[in-house]
């Protein structure tokens, strides 16, 4: 069976982290895996903002920013992807606090394997999935409804317009009659 090509980026300003990863993500069965490094928040971001990946993985801790800092930026420069924080310290409070702000999963450093790894990318894509579905149908049913009020207001302009017309056509015919206008019809034009 061949394997379902899937880029990641990961952003960590630790090298030693990001070979772990990459032996971990290579240990992954039914996935072959390209990884992008970036050990800095800035050219992190910058690769984001391109959206050629499938999944990212970041720092919680980036030198003077956080992960979350930097997640929010991807967010507002329009990367959507899914993104899993990695710490290499557990926290409860920072875990909820990414849950929170959007990412798709929290990982402690020292305690992933690769049957975690392919438990939250499986999971983290799936409900990318879902989400660009969702949107999708959003969208479609925005657009149906835009579609059903302008069609209302179409029918109203001319219904609006209905009325003048006809008398404008009634009058018409009653000028084009060869002859003299009765002094009902004179009245009526």
């Amino acid at each position: 069976m061949e394997k379902r090509k899937f880029t990641v980026l990961v952003i960590d300003d630790e090298p030693a982290d990001v070979e772990i990863l990459r032996r971990l993500l290579e240990e992954i069965e039914g996935r072959k895996i390209q990884l992008l490094a970036c050990n800095d928040a800035e050219t992190g971001r910058a690769e984001a903002s391109r959206c050629r990946v499938d999944l990212i993985f970041l720092d919680y801790l980036l030198g003077v920013e956080t992960g979350l800092e930097v997640f929010h930026q991807i967010r507002e420069e329009g990367c959507f992807l899914p993104v899993i924080m990695l710490t290499g310290h557990g926290s409860e409070e920072i875990a909820v606090e990414a849950m929170k702000a959007g990412v798709s999963d929290y990982l402690v450093k020292g305690r992933i394997t690769p049957d975690s790894l392919r438990l939250v990318i499986s999971n983290a894509l799936q409900k990318f999935e879902m989400q660009q579905k969702i949107d999708g149908q959003r969208a479609t049913l925005l657009d149906a409804e835009r579609q059903r009020v302008m069609m209302e207001s179409v029918g109203a302009a001319c219904h609006h317009f209905a009325q003048p017309l006809t008398t404008m056509l009634s009058n018409l015919e009653i000028l084009a009659k060869p002859g003299k206008l009765s002094a009902t019809e004179y009245a009526l034009v």
